[in-house]
């Protein structure tokens, strides 16, 4: 049977037909995503802000407990331009596990990632990768097209590695499935997560390869994307798209959070700026931070409550907050408390409690 073709016309004129080939191991085309993962058609992806593909590291672990052993290994970790962590699972159309099997893993893969990777372990991968802290700066201002005096691009690759952490902890990812063919199943389930998924971008890429006359092509092909699909997903994250968010500032949260918060939070923020904490704003809450320290711990919403993420802190740590009244948990590592006429005190107490043990 004649396989698969393309045909390539040479400045004289001359017509080349190469022809289909799969690929001869699945570790080719995982070193074909690890080294040129522009591959993986951003421009297809998303026409009007294509990613731009930056790898972070090969087979990174995930564990499935906070002090668990890593029990998981992903194929590619990647970033784009705009902070988005990137999970890519590569399997050759072959590969029996490439149907169902595969969509289960990878969502395993992203829970468990966002639950249990500490707050700097990405950063401390590309580390590990480029084999110095120098080097990974460098290589991600490069990527990034920074280029201005030490100590600003050192702050600017700061805010973007505090930019990717939110996007993981926000749920902001996108998990892409490649193959040279993937198979009518999978196919279907991708579509569908894709749509229902209002924040996590789920597609596949088919990378089929073309060969013949000394030459190979790649012909990338994007399943999944949908203009719906994409424009769901720039409302709910508005740098994924690279457009601007709207961020607050001290004076627009103040005259938008709840009355009986007000002075509370306006506390917090004249304490933070005596013990020189800093302070990122987002869309709708603050973070209040150490410098150099990337812990997404202490957040403050504009609607009146305390976001506390409490994973990477000691357990007796941990349990002085949790035993607060007024505390009300949410997944098995944060917890909230609404700061109202009611609650003040309990949330007073938690702040102090930061300032004692995270922030001292």
């Amino acid at each position: 049977m004649p396989r698969d073709a393309i045909y390539l016309i040479s400045d004289s004129g001359e017509l080349r037909r190469i022809e289909h080939e799969l690929y001869a191991s699945e570790d080719i085309l995982q070193e074909l995503v690890a080294k040129h993962p522009d591959v993986l058609a951003g421009d297809q992806i998303d026409p009007d802000a294509p990613p731009r593909w930056l790898l972070i590291r090969r087979e990174p672990s995930i564990p499935d407990s906070l002090e668990g052993e890593d029990r998981w290994w992903l194929d590619h970790l990647l970033l784009d331009q705009f902070g988005i962590p990137t999970l890519v699972e590569v399997k050759r159309s072959s590969d029996t596990r490439i149907r169902r099997e595969v969509v289960g893993q990878m969502l395993d893969y992203v829970a468990n990632a966002q639950a249990y990777w500490a707050a700097g372990r990405m950063r401390q991968m590309l580390i590990d990768e480029m084999d110095s802290p120098e080097l990974a700066d460098s290589r991600l201002a490069e990527h990034l097209g920074i280029t201005d005096q030490a100590d600003v691009v050192a702050e600017q690759i700061d805010r973007f590695w505090n930019k990717v952490e939110a996007n993981l902890r926000d749920g902001n990812v996108r998990l892409l499935f490649v193959a040279d063919e993937l198979p009518p199943q999978l196919r279907r389930l991708i579509e569908f997560l894709n749509e229902q998924f209002t924040k996590i971008e789920v597609l596949g890429v088919e990378l089929r390869q073309y060969v013949g006359h000394g030459l190979k092509a790649l012909v990338p092909r994007v399943i999944g994307q949908s203009e719906a699909a994409r424009e769901q997903k720039a409302r709910s994250s508005p740098s994924r798209s690279g457009a601007p968010s709207v961020r607050l500032n001290r004076e627009t949260f103040l005259s938008s959070c709840p009355p009986e918060s007000r002075e509370f939070f306006t506390n917090v923020l004249d304490e933070a700026e005596k013990r020189g904490l800093e302070v990122r704003w987002a869309a709708e809450s603050f973070l209040v931070y150490k410098k150099g320290q990337f812990l997404d711990f202490f957040r403050c919403k504009i609607r009146g409550y305390l976001e506390l993420f409490l994973r990477d802190l000691p357990e007796e740590v941990r349990l002085q907050f949790l035993n607060l009244a007024a505390v009300k948990k949410g997944s098995r590592f944060t917890m909230t408390i609404p700061v109202t006429s009611e609650t003040l005190s309990d949330a007073q107490r938690t702040w102090d409690l930061a300032l004692q043990t995270v922030f001292g």
